[in-house]
């Protein structure tokens, strides 16, 4: 590396994990200047109440919130890039700023990447709570912080070691998944809650790849972890692999070949078929092999699981349960799913897989058998190899030393003598770890470029490569799910496999016990140990005397709860039979009273319609004496205006009236008037008629006198 260009220093990834999604939310970068111009962007943008008038102010605002201390003039070299292209401009009193419209665009981005934070943390604590729903989630959130913080740290170093071998990776970061996930729930939580809330964090890793935004999420910060750690490489070995992607032959370890033949179940071979897609699809300058050795391992390891697994009557249940475990190796947690699912037979099952190199052929892996045998050199590999795994305590058969070895030193020796591993010409992509320790280790003393790769590391490296879209994102994210120790041929799974055929051989035996059983941390990690077959049934034997125990137990405080609830049912019946006679008692009386109020009714009618008829008739009665009396008053007072009206024509001697001619018709004319108005006084309801025929004699009144 020149003295131009020094490298940063990376002393607080924690401070940067926090930012991460944000830094990545601003995009993705493909070189060194790119990555810092972001950051600097970064700053300036979540921290834009501060006036930065100088380089040298915004690198101690990068080192104070990331943890990566950058050269002052490669940020001054950024800036002024930035000020040409007007990305970043300043003011009269010299203060950096982004113009408004790439301001609003970067908060926009990261507001949405701390809202996707949100949603995933508020999913997650649904998903938690309906399962595990006595662990403080506050707690399980800051595991998986610290965690992922970890493991990403670990991916990050990890990537860009592949690119430049020189760097150094501390011992804390070459430990695996499982371990570090360990360590941070033994410092968070009690012995009693350790059990579950690692079973909640390997769920979620495991079942990123099922959940859109957690897919992303990991994706993220994967990216960001890389390009963080991307600072503090040879710029130009970064450059020249950004540029162009070297050809490669890629050997297949036979745990990765699983995966292609969706044979096991491992998060880590899960991606296997999409790597293999990736490749042909946008293809990549790879040549895909699988040594005669890995052929010849993986056709007798799928003989054996065939043999071992034909050797039980398998039921329903246990296969059920089996299917439930943490610990059964890959091939037989496949084929108990199948079995619980559909019942397929075990000869049914393998049969596809009889000829395996046909069908690595058609996936276009190329089968690789070396002409010279390099014995000597092996067999030096092998002893160092089983030096290794005796100080890792690490078990593995000699077939499989011997095929590791084989296979590694055939890589090894197409490796050409470059700087980056990825430009030496030959990897092995491995999901075995302890594999992958020991090449790196063992190369980073011998000063040569390591040659063995994860496959979520190798993935990493080919993300500048492939366009993103969700698919890529769901794959990605998957290869960061938590092993979880199925690991072929790893101690844990044989344990767990023994312990299983021995329960094969009961009769019925009870499916939640067999769960119990095969998740019990404990009894494992005691099995583990326990070469003794004698010994070994002993324990398991043991543990369901145990589990019987508790179960007679929980069975005897069934019972009771049973009793005790059957009792509450009998006096809950008997309470409810006497309410039902006071319901019936009381319906009656209530039926009762209804008659008696319907009869007081009915006579409460009559009486009140023969109240009304007589008030009728007396009405009648009444109206009838009343028009009588109207009748008399009429006629009389009729009788007194007619000889009223007669006394005074011929007592003031009305000659006019007297001596008219028709003086007879007139007087008779003017009595009627009288008579029809006396009757009009006291028929006020006939008045109106009365009235109007009181017109008739007045009218024939005047044309008489006329």
């Amino acid at each position: 590396m020149s003295d131009s260009k020094p490298l940063a220093i990376v002393h607080n990834f924690s401070a940067a994990f926090e930012q991460m999604c944000s830094i990545m939310a601003i995009g993705k970068t493909r070189n060194r200047e790119d990555v810092i111009a972001e950051l600097v962007l970064h700053c300036l943008v979540f921290l834009s109440s501060e006036k930065f008038t100088s380089a040298a102010e915004i690198m101690g605002a990068i080192d104070c919130l990331l943890g990566i201390r950058i050269q002052e003039h490669e940020i001054q070299f950024a800036l002024e890039k930035m000020i040409e292209e007007q990305s970043v401009v300043t003011n009269s009193d010299c203060i950096f700023s982004v113009p408004t419209v790439l301001r609003k665009e970067i908060q926009q981005a990261i507001d949405e990447t701390h809202s996707l934070d949100e949603q995933i943390r508020e999913d997650w604590e649904n998903e938690v709570f309906q399962k595990y729903s006595k662990l403080d989630f506050n707690k399980l959130w800051k595991v998986l912080r610290i965690y992922l913080a970890r493991a990403f740290q670990r991916h990050g170093i990890q990537a860009v070691a592949l690119l430049d071998p020189s760097i150094e990776i501390p011992k804390d970061y070459s430990e695996s998944l499982s371990s570090i996930l360990d360590s941070v729930i033994n410092q968070e939580f009690e012995k009693d809650s350790r059990v579950n809330a690692k079973l909640a964090v390997s769920e979620f890793m495991a079942t990123t790849g099922n959940h859109s935004k957690r897919a992303k999420y990991i994706s993220q910060l994967a990216d960001g972890a890389f390009n963080y750690y991307s600072l503090t490489i040879d710029p130009q070995t970064a450059l020249n692999f950004k540029q162009n992607l070297n050809p490669l032959d890629l050997f297949f370890d036979t745990n990765f070949l699983f995966g292609i033949l969706d044979i096991t179940v491992n998060p880590q071979v899960a991606v296997s078929n999409e790597l293999l897609s990736a490749i042909k699809k946008y293809n990549l300058p790879f040549r895909l092999y699988s040594h005669q050795k890995t052929i010849t391992e993986l056709s007798i390891s799928i003989d054996n699981y065939a043999a071992y697994l034909s050797e039980k009557q398998w039921s329903r249940q246990i296969s059920r349960a089996a299917a439930n475990s943490r610990y059964l190796s890959g091939v037989e947690l496949r084929y108990h799913q199948r079995f619980a699912e559909e019942g397929i037979d075990v000869e049914s099952f393998f049969r596809p897989y009889r000829h395996s190199d046909v069908i690595l052929k058609k996936k276009g892996i190329i089968p690789y058998n070396p002409q010279d045998n390099r014995l000597e050199e092996r067999s030096e590999l092998i002893e160092e190899y089983r030096d290794y795994l005796e100080l890792v305590n690490k078990g593995k058969s000699y077939e499989q030393i011997d095929h590791d070895m084989t296979v590694l030193d055939v890589v090894r020796q197409k490796r050409t003598n470059v700087k980056s591993s990825l430009e030496a010409g030959a990897l092995l992509i491995t999901c075995d770890y302890t594999l992958y320790k020991f090449d790196w280790e063992t190369s980073k003393e011998k000063g040569i470029c390591a040659c063995t790769v994860l496959p979520n590391i190798f993935w990493q490296i080919l993300r500048p490569f492939i366009p993103s879209d969700v698919g890529f994102d769901k794959s990605f994210a998957e290869t960061f799910a938590i092993p979880e120790f199925r690991i072929f041929g790893s101690q844990a799974s044989t344990a767990c496999s023994k312990m299983l055929n021995i329960l094969a051989g009961y009769k019925n035996f009870p499916e939640e016990t067999a769960k119990k059983l095969l998740s019990n941390d404990l009894l494992i990690e005691a099995l583990k140990s326990t070469p003794d077959d004698r010994k070994f049934q002993s324990l398991v034997e043991e543990e369901i005397v145990k589990e019987n125990v508790i179960l007679l137990d929980e069975k005897e405080e069934i019972l009771a709860i049973y009793e005790n609830e059957k009792k509450e049912k009998g006096d809950a019946k008997n309470k409810l039979n006497k309410q039902i006679e006071l319901n019936i008692q009381m319906k009656e009386k209530i039926e009762i009273q209804k008659k008696e109020k319907e009869r007081e009714q009915k006579l409460r009618k009559e009486y009140v319609d023969s109240f009304q008829q007589r008030i009728l008739v007396a009405e009648s009665s009444k109206e009838k004496a009343e028009s009588q009396v109207r009748l008399f008053k009429s006629i009389t007072l009729s009788i007194i205006l007619v000889v009223l009206f007669e006394f005074l024509i011929y007592k003031f001697n009305f000659i006019w009236l007297i001596n008219h001619q028709k003086t007879i018709g007139v007087q008779g004319l003017v009595d009627c008037l009288l008579v029809i108005s006396s009757f009009a006084i006291f028929f006020p309801n006939q008045r109106k008629i009365l009235l109007i025929s009181a017109l008739i004699p007045a009218i024939i009144g005047v044309f008489t006198i006329i």
